[in-house]
Protein backbone atom coordinates (compact mmCIF):
# COMPACT_ATOMS: atom_id res chain seq x y z
CA UNK A 1 0.00 0.00 0.00
CA UNK A 2 1.31 3.47 -1.06
CA UNK A 3 2.50 5.51 1.98
CA UNK A 4 2.27 9.12 2.39
CA UNK A 5 4.18 11.59 4.82
CA UNK A 6 3.79 15.12 5.71
CA UNK A 7 6.71 16.48 7.20
CA UNK A 8 6.84 19.30 9.31
CA UNK A 9 9.75 21.73 11.12
CA UNK A 10 8.98 23.47 13.96
CA UNK A 11 11.36 26.31 14.72
CA UNK A 12 11.64 28.23 18.00
CA UNK A 13 13.76 30.93 18.79
CA UNK A 14 12.84 34.67 19.02
CA UNK A 15 9.37 33.71 17.07
CA UNK A 16 8.03 29.85 16.67
CA UNK A 17 7.14 29.13 13.10
CA UNK A 18 5.84 25.77 11.49
CA UNK A 19 7.30 24.89 7.97
CA UNK A 20 5.94 22.10 5.73
CA UNK A 21 8.99 20.12 3.91
CA UNK A 22 7.95 19.70 0.37
CA UNK A 23 8.31 16.03 -0.78
CA UNK A 24 8.85 14.54 -4.35
CA UNK A 25 7.04 11.25 -5.46
CA UNK A 26 9.29 9.36 -3.62
CA UNK A 27 8.53 10.72 -0.48
CA UNK A 28 12.09 12.99 -0.14
CA UNK A 29 12.75 16.23 0.31
CA UNK A 30 15.08 18.89 2.34
CA UNK A 31 14.85 21.63 4.38
CA UNK A 32 17.82 24.60 6.05
CA UNK A 33 16.70 26.00 8.85
CA UNK A 34 18.56 29.15 7.51
CA UNK A 35 18.67 30.96 10.51
CA UNK A 36 19.75 28.71 13.45
CA UNK A 37 21.85 29.96 15.75
CA UNK A 38 20.95 33.56 15.62
CA UNK A 39 17.16 34.03 15.04
CA UNK A 40 16.49 30.21 15.85
CA UNK A 41 17.87 28.39 18.44
CA UNK A 42 16.35 24.97 18.74
CA UNK A 43 14.05 22.93 15.68
CA UNK A 44 11.57 20.07 15.87
CA UNK A 45 10.90 17.45 12.73
CA UNK A 46 7.62 16.20 12.91
CA UNK A 47 6.84 13.18 10.03
CA UNK A 48 3.26 12.29 10.10
CA UNK A 49 2.57 8.94 8.08
CA UNK A 50 -0.40 8.35 6.33
CA UNK A 51 -2.41 6.02 4.06
CA UNK A 52 -6.20 4.91 3.27
CA UNK A 53 -6.56 1.96 5.76
CA UNK A 54 -3.60 1.01 7.74
CA UNK A 55 -2.58 1.01 11.40
CA UNK A 56 1.12 -0.06 10.49
CA UNK A 57 3.99 0.80 11.91
CA UNK A 58 6.73 2.77 9.10
CA UNK A 59 10.43 2.76 9.03
CA UNK A 60 11.61 6.31 8.02
CA UNK A 61 15.23 7.67 7.64
CA UNK A 62 16.59 11.65 8.01
CA UNK A 63 19.65 13.53 8.66
CA UNK A 64 21.28 16.37 10.15
CA UNK A 65 24.00 18.43 8.74
CA UNK A 66 25.95 21.26 9.14
CA UNK A 67 26.09 23.97 5.87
Amino acid sequence: MPQKYTVQVIEQGKATRVQRVTLNAQNLGSYTVTSFGKDVSFATIVITAHAPTTTEEIEFQFGVAPK
